[in-house]
């Protein structure tokens, strides 16, 4: 019995010597940690881990695995760093933008693959900030505005401008414009517009994995350009009371046709008169009244009268912008005299100006002479 007891002694002794001699030892598991995650992106984020203990082999392989589960494995989306122990940095890429993802480190010896903590992080959204800027220079068949890029939400901005339409919400599948890339400020103009329309517009801005807008905004294009006036009555009514005289100029065929029908009233000496402009198209049935349309466009035209009469004439009304439009005047006369008066309706002229046509330029859209009689 003795016997075989110290034999089961030496052979427990004889395989510990064998261990200490470096013979048939099992490695175990690397440790790995995993480390903080920086520079998250829209696409990709980058993380740099460490390889603490190789566990008695070598590491043939590093890196880091994610998945949008928790635990994630090498199987999954992963990275191959190097090998060894030490330190290593990580990019994880052909990530979706705005998701939630888990993220470990792991480290491959011939024992095994072992993994640190998971860590976690949600990528970039991706989206530009823009703004509109405001519409301007409106005509009835084009108008400006642009807008500026913020931020292009992590990415290069690839295309940025505006888009329209006439019912809402605009879109780069309406309309639009393309105005350059990258961040700043940009303007952008809109051709071809129907007359007397209301259009929505807004800036826009792409990157490679989204499109963001601007606040809408909203305007509404000019008429057409006047085309044709056959008639155009300056009504003058004295303050106080009075007798309401008119100037009235007609013509119904045109240049080239019959002669215009000029009517001119007399003036009375040393009266102020509260002036009026009524234009007319009478081949309409009924007679088209223009007048309204200059009034709601009075920053594209304003009238001008040109005398040399003893008369004194001011502009009593004014467009959006604070200059005049001469629809409504008032008008003073002097002592007896005769002259001439003439009356031009200029549109798109330069405003402000000095109150003469030569200074304001434009087009003419009806010049008509008066003769002046004041008694």
């Amino acid at each position: 019995m003795k016997h075989i007891i110290l034999t089961i002694v030496i052979a427990v002794v004889g395989f510990a010597m064998a261990c200490d001699n470096g013979q048939d030892v099992s490695p175990d598991l690397a440790t790995v940690n995993t480390g903080e995650i920086t520079e998250i992106g829209v696409l990709t984020a980058s993380l740099s881990s460490t390889v603490e203990f190789d566990g008695g082999a070598e590491v043939t392989a590093r890196g880091v695995c994610w998945s949008t589960l928790s635990d994630p494995i090498i199987t999954d989306n992963s990275t191959i760093d190097g090998a060894g122990e030490g330190r290593f940095s990580s990019t994880l890429t052909e990530l979706e933008p705005n998701t939630f993802y888990y993220v470990r480190a792991y480290a491959t010896n011939s024992k095994g693959t072992s993994y640190g903590e998971s860590e976690t992080f949600t990528t970039l959204d991706g989206m530009p900030d823009v703004i509109t800027y405001s519409v301007t220079e409106i005509t009835d068949n084009s108008a400006m505005s642009g807008g500026e890029v913020i931020d292009d939400g992590g990415l290069d901005i690839s295309a940025r401008g505006i888009c329209w339409n006439t019912t809402g919400d605009p879109s780069i599948d309406n309309n639009k414009t393309v105005d350059g890339a990258g961040e700043g400020a940009f303007s952008s103009e809109m051709l071809e517009l129907l007359p007397n329309t209301v259009y929505y517009v807004r800036a826009y801005a792409s990157n490679e994995v989204a499109t963001s807008y601007g606040e809408t905004l909203t305007f509404r294009t000019l008429n057409e350009p006047v085309e044709f006036i056959t008639t155009l009555v300056y009504h003058l009514e004295p303050e106080g009371s009075g007798e309401t005289i008119e100037f009235r100029f007609t013509d119904l065929d045109g240049a080239g046709g019959d002669p215009p029908v000029i009517e001119s009233p007399v003036i009375k000496s040393n009266t102020v008169y509260d002036g009026s402009i009524t234009l007319l198209n009478e081949l309409e049935v009924p007679p088209l009244d223009i007048t309204e349309q200059i009034e709601a466009e009075g920053t594209q035209f304003q009238f001008f009268y040109v005398t040399d009469a003893l008369l004194n004439i001011y502009y009593v009304d004014e467009d959006l912008n604070g200059n005049p439009i001469g629809l409504r005047t008032s008008l003073g006369s002097a002592n007896a005299s005769t002259g001439t008066l003439t009356i031009i309706l200029r549109y798109k002229p330069l405003k402000p100006n000095d109150g003469t046509p030569e200074d304001a330029g434009g087009e003419t859209e009806i010049e008509v002479v008066f003769n002046v009689i004041i008694q």
